[in-house]
């Protein structure tokens, strides 16, 4: 059985970085309105949100909290 590779967690920073600012690209789409992207687009957008959205879920139990972007108060 194949182990999982361990990502050092500066790549993984810098991947999850990559995938905000592609997020970012998606999510303001056509001004943020999607009904005006094809279904087909909308489908593909939809489901790459929530794989990203699942993924930060994991990122933040995985990475130490020092590397947590910080909350402004």
């Amino acid at each position: 059985m194949n182990q999982p590779t361990q990502v050092p967690v500066e790549r993984y920073i810098a991947a999850m970085d990559a995938a905000e600012m592609l997020w970012t690209v998606v999510a303001n789409a056509s001004n943020g309105d999607w009904s005006m992207q094809s279904p087909e687009w909308q489908e593909a957008a939809a489901r790459w949100r929530d794989a990203y959205i699942a993924e930060i879920g994991y990122y933040r139990a995985l990475v130490p909290e020092q590397f947590h972007a910080s909350t402004p108060e």
